[in-house]
């Protein structure tokens, strides 16, 4: 899994065999064990399904690596199933790209 840290105190971490990137807010104050705060790549955290919805930044297919870019609050993530890398921007993933939160 990749891991990454935001200036906000969020942590990412990507689950490749799940399809997913895991969002866990205040990730300093949380127990081992506590559940994330949100997910992208996947509708809900049920579903572990390779491109969920098509192949859109919306979807995720084997993402590997993420890193959180403090100079231009961007995280990029290694989808290495499409070949590809994303860059979420902050407008991005409230707008854009489906979060399910808790």
């Amino acid at each position: 899994a990749g891991v990454s840290l935001d200036l906000q105190g969020r942590l990412y971490v990507s689950e490749e065999w799940n399809q997913r990137i895991l969002i866990f807010n205040n990730a300093a104050e949380l127990a081992n064990g506590a559940g994330a705060s949100g997910v992208f790549g996947q509708p809900d955290f049920t579903t572990c399904t390779a491109n969920t919805g098509g192949l859109t930044a919306a979807a995720l297919f084997s993402p590997k690596k993420v890193f959180f870019d403090p100079a231009l609050s961007i995280l990029w993530a290694a989808d290495s199933g499409n070949h590809r890398v994303l860059m979420y921007g902050q407008v991005v993933l409230k707008i854009y790209i489906p979060v399910v939160l808790r």
